[in-house]
């Protein structure tokens, strides 16, 4: 800018700032304000306002910027803003280039989402120029509301209809709008909704995309939705999921399922097999009853496959469910199932059935075993008569009866049957031929032979009517058989087959019997020493031959005795089997001899094999029979005499066998051996009468005569005896019963508790114990399991059970002996001090004992002992059952006090045999000691004087034995011991010479320390002296004399009353005094 126009603006702008240029234009009938703008401004301005505008719109001018003079090329330019509240707007042109100039510009104003143009161009033809402001006129811009709606999309799964959660719902933005001022994705939720408010009411397109789901554009013919303008459009779009990641078989909404299978899936890929294995991923439903319970088959090794298998059929016509769960795992580990995915599928119908019942038309009676065919089905009446097909294909059928041996043939045609149906065609009648019973009895070696089978041969039909089998008693009965002749099969295993006639008459039992031949047995028997006939010699032995070499272990054979009905009795020991001489033979020997007159039967078991293949070579057991001879009878006589005299009808036996006295006392009688040899017992039993019986043991040989000789019979008195002793009352509770006899007893078949019996007095259950017998069966011990009860009377009560030897009763009616044992020993109890003290008890300790009962006391110090030795001991007796013992313990010791056995109360009651205490001293004096009372005669304050006699006396608690020493100013006037009682006395001599001074006496443990100390604080005076007079010193040697006589029999008093004090102090004390230099002291000391 030249000089000229910076000071022609200079003047403008003064001008125009002071007021005095206001300025005006118009053109082309418009209004148009312009002003200058600020002094000094190289810019211009167009300002306004967009009717219906808001702030934030967009503001444009566009203009053409051309040079000044001539040339140069005309250049577009463009100016923008930004609009402020209400739509004003102010929009800065530059024009500070003097070289050119801005002409010819247009302002437009752009839409938005919200609003629509009315008005959106303004246009001025010239030139703005620097500092100056053009206005565009109200109303020249102008915008209007944009028609808007509301927009709910609904997304649901197109295969089950379920709303889709999380779908990502896309609306398109419509060409030639505004760009959408909001987010045009949305995600669906729960209820598979997105909503859109304040959206442009247009033609829009939707989109939905979900993973695992096909988007919805790609399946959706049509996607767009007209959004209606003041309202809410509300659309739904179903989205395709991708195919499942499996097949099934049945297939989902398979409609005739077999009942029979359950559901095979096909993964396509190979499968964790724990995860497809785990019968929780999976849930088998029935419509109706809920859960079907299954278990899962895995074929081959590729786990890519499961079969669910029921564990019971399906329901016909019913709907299931399978559902596989999200938790099923690929083999790598992923999750191939997205969801839970359920196949759904019907059932089959029920298959077609027909049935119906046959009866007799003359008896109405069922039908039995009627052949009734149906297509390609042919079944049998049952014993009701009825029959049924359960399986039937659907169409038209014919039923056929056929003709029998019972019944005449009979038809229905043309049965028409549909799926599922079920067809009771009721009762049809049967026409029968004539028939009767038939009995076959099938025998082998005469013997009825079960197991066989019979067949009735039909005589129209090749094949078999009637097959039975043969019961225990060889019969095979048929109820009803047509009449008259009728072919008979009859056969068994290892038997030959026979074909028989028999004639059946009508309405009759009909009888026959059959006898079958036996194949022989392979394996035979032979005795090694015998005849051929079966008769045996008692060394014989067997000889097993056998078709073919067999397996050793399985060659069993048992050598049976038979008793007199030729029933098996019991076995014969045998040794194993060994090889024979000749090949395939084994020799089996007999342990011992055969018994003679018997009957054997030796069994070669079945459980017999060959040793090349295992096979059975027998059948059955093979049984061969034999027998031994006879043995002659022996004899056995003598002669029996009661206490010497004959008697008849004595009876005397050997074993089982036996014979009789006659008038003589003599018998003989003959003996029936089971063998050549046989030892017994001979017995002559008059133990009922008195008598001790008579046994003898003896060997008897065949056709031999044993004599006897006489036999002498003795009374029965005196023969046995029983400790404890009869009427005993001091039993010891631990003591054995025994009973000593003159001849051998035997424990009775019931056993001794039957025989001999210790009861309580009065009961009658036996107490328990065992019974020992010794000393060559003459004395028996029983021994009771648990100590007798003390102060109890039992008896030993000997029944007619007991018995000699040769089971002969030695008592007819019993004999009772009775005893009672002790009183219980009476328990001696530590009354005190309490044992947790024991190992700690003082010197001067007390040990109180109480015994329970009454005891004498002198037993009671006699008996008890306690060591080591001490000194001083004193029992102090508390009751007449119970005593304090103390004594002068030494510190730090162990003692034992003990009792001596045997020792009883006054009633004779035991006390226990042993009783010991052990106790620990310590060195130190827990009781109190001290003086009870103290007396001293004259009292201290009535004054003493010298060589006065002083007589001192007191008690003392817990100090027996304990020293009592009184000094003065440590004279020692004089000591004593305190008594059993807690006393003590003493008198002393006051000296002869004045004294002032504590007078002490001291309580102690002999040789210890001072337990407890009393002082008394004394004057000992000069006795008071007197001159005699008159006749006084006549009467001196009186006095004198008199003074000696008292003093003679005082002494003779003390010496009589120490001897008495000393025989107490023995009884108390325990302790023998003798006089020793006119003291009492004990010897041991």
């Amino acid at each position: 800018m030249t000089m000229h126009r910076k000071s022609v603006f200079l003047v403008l702008f003064v001008l125009v700032s002071s007021g005095l240029l206001p300025f005006m234009a118009t053109r082309d009938g418009d209004v148009i304000g312009w002003e200058t703008g600020p002094i000094g401004s190289l810019d211009g301005y167009i300002e306004g306002t967009i009717t219906n505008g808001t702030a934030g719109l967009t503001v444009t001018c566009n203009a053409t910027k051309i040079p000044n003079g001539t040339g140069g090329t005309p250049t577009p330019v463009s100016f923008t803003t930004t609009s402020g509240p209400g739509g004003s707007f102010n929009i800065t042109v530059d024009t500070s280039d003097d070289n050119y100039q801005v002409i010819n510009y247009v302002v437009t104003i752009s839409p938005t989402y919200y609003l629509d143009i009315v008005k959106g161009q303004y246009i001025v033809q010239g030139t703005i120029n620097a500092s100056e402001t053009h206005h565009v006129p109200p109303g020249a811009l102008q915008l209007t509301d944009a028609a808007l709606g509301n927009l709910t999309v609904r997304i649901l799964n197109g295969s089950s209809g379920e709303p889709l959660e999380n779908a990502v719902v896309t609306v398109s933005h419509v060409p030639d709008l505004p760009s959408m001022p909001f987010p045009q994705a949305r995600v669906t939720d729960s209820s598979g909704e997105v909503v859109y408010n304040d959206i442009r009411a247009v033609e829009t397109e939707v989109e939905a995309t979900k993973l695992h789901f096909q988007d919805l554009s790609s399946t959706e013919p049509s996607n767009t939705v007209v959004i209606n303008e003041g309202g809410m459009t509300t659309v739904t779009f179903n989205l395709t999921e991708d195919p499942w990641p499996f097949e099934t078989i049945p297939v989902d909404g398979a409609a005739s399922a077999n009942v029979s299978r359950g559901v095979t899936v096909l993964f396509g890929q190979e499968m964790e097999r724990v995860s497809i294995n785990d019968t929780s991923n999976y849930l088998f439903l029935n419509s109706t009853s809920g859960n079907v319970p299954f278990h899962i088959v895995i074929p081959g090794t590729d786990n890519d496959r499961v079969d669910i298998v029921p564990d019971d059929p399906l329901e016909y016509d019913s709907y299931y469910s399978l559902t596989m769960l999200a938790k099923l795992r690929s083999s790598g580990g992923g999750r191939p199932l997205w969801r839970s995915m359920t196949v759904e599928f019907k059932t089959e119908l029920p298959p077609s059935t027909v049935s119906g019942r046959l009866l007799d038309s003359i008896s109405m009676l069922p039908a039995v075993n009627v052949s009734v065919s149906l297509v390609d089905q042919t079944v049998l009446s049952d014993e009701g008569g009825y029959f049924n097909f359960p399986l039937v294909i659907p169409g038209l059928h014919d039923l056929v009866i056929e003709d029998g041996y019972l019944y005449q043939g009979h038809s229905l045609e043309d049965i028409e049957v549909e799926r599922g149906e079920e067809i009771d065609l009721g009762t049809i009648t049967l026409v029968p031929y004539e028939w009767g019973s038939l009995n076959i009895t099938v025998t082998s070696g005469g013997a009825p032979l079960e197991g066989a089978w019979v067949k009735v041969l039909s005589s129209k039909l090749s094949d078999d009517e009637f097959n039975l089998t043969t019961d225990s008693k060889g019969i095979a009965r048929f109820e009803r058989v047509r009449s008259g002749n009728v072919n008979l099969e009859v056969g068994a295993d290892h038997h030959s087959t026979k074909v028989d006639v028999a004639l059946v008459q009508a309405g009759k039992n009909n009888l026959m019997s059959v006898a079958l031949v036996e194949d022989p047995l392979p394996v035979t028997v032979e005795l090694t020493d015998g005849s051929g006939e079966g008769l045996a010699e008692i060394t014989s032995d067997l000889l097993v031959r056998l078709p073919e070499p067999v397996l050793f272990q399985t060659l069993n054979v048992t050598l049976y005795v038979l008793d007199s009905e030729g029933d098996r009795a019991g076995t014969i020991p045998l040794a194993p089997p060994q090889d024979g001489a000749e090949e395939n033979t084994y020799l089996v020997r007999v342990q011992g001899n055969l018994p003679l007159e018997r009957e054997f039967e030796f069994v070669v078991s079945s459980e017999l094999r060959a040793l090349d293949d295992g096979m059975p070579i027998l059948w059955r057991d093979l049984v061969f029979a034999f027998s031994t001879p006879e043995i002659p009878f022996a004899h056995i006589n003598g002669t029996v005499l009661l206490e010497g005299k004959p008697f008849a009808g004595i009876r005397v036996s050997f074993k089982d066998q036996y014979g009789l006295t006659d008038r003589d006392g003599s018998f003989n009688f003959s003996i029936d051996l089971s063998s050549p040899v046989e030892e017994g017992l001979f017995v002559v039993n008059m133990s009922g009468q008195g008598y001790i019986p008579f046994t003898k043991e003896l060997f008897v040989e065949g056709g031999q005569t044993v004599e006897m000789g006489v036999i002498s019979l003795m009374p029965l008195s005196g023969w046995y005896s029983v400790t404890p002793a009869p009427g005993q009352v001091d039993v010891d509770p631990g003591t054995n019963i025994t009973m000593f006899f003159l001849v051998p007893v035997v424990e009775p078949e019931r056993g001794w508790s039957h025989a001999v019996r210790v009861v309580r007095e009065g009961g009658s259950a036996p107490i328990r114990g065992i019974y020992i017998l010794e000393d060559g069966n003459t004395t028996l011990v029983f021994r009771p399991d648990d100590a007798l009860e003390e102060n109890t009377w039992y008896e030993v009560r000997i029944s007619n059970d007991l018995k000699t030897t040769g089971n002969l009763s030695v008592f007819p009616v019993g004999n009772t002996t009775s005893f009672r044992v002790r009183p219980p020993r009476i328990m001696i109890g530590l009354v005190s001090p309490a044992e947790s003290i024991l190992d700690a008890f003082p010197l001067d300790g007390r040990l109180t004992l109480s015994f329970g009962v009454s005891v004498n006391r002198t037993r009671i110090r006699e008996g008890i002992d306690i060591e080591p030795f001490v000194k001083g001991l004193v029992f102090s007796w508390v009751s007449s059952s119970e005593v304090s013992i103390s004594a002068l313990f030494l510190s730090d010791t162990r003692y034992e006090l003990s009792l001596a056995p045997n020792v009883y109360g006054l009633d004779g009651e035991p006390l226990v045999e042993v009783f010991s205490l052990e106790f620990s001293t310590t060195d130190s004096y827990e009781l109190d000691h001290s003086f009870l009372s103290l007396n001293l005669i004259p009292e201290p304050s009535s004054g003493w004087e010298t060589g006065e006699n002083i007589r001192m006396s007191g008690t003392s608690q817990s100090s027996v034995g304990y020293t009592v020493r009184v000094t003065l100013e440590d004279i020692l006037l004089g000591e004593t011991t305190v008594d059993e009682n807690g006393t003590w006395s003493l008198e002393v001599v006051l000296p002869s010479e004045e004294i002032e001074g504590k007078l002490k006496v001291t309580l102690s443990v002999p040789g210890g320390p001072v337990a407890h100390e009393e002082e008394f604080d004394i004057t000992v005076s000069a006795a008071a002296s007197s001159s005699p007079q008159g006749g006084e010193e006549d009467m001196t040697w009186y006095y004198v004399a008199a003074a000696v006589i008292i003093i003679i029999i005082a002494v003779l008093v003390a010496v009589l009353y120490m001897r008495s004090q000393r025989k107490k102090a023995q009884d108390l004390l325990e302790i023998d005094y003798e006089e020793v230099d006119g003291e009492w002291e004990d010897p041991e000391e």
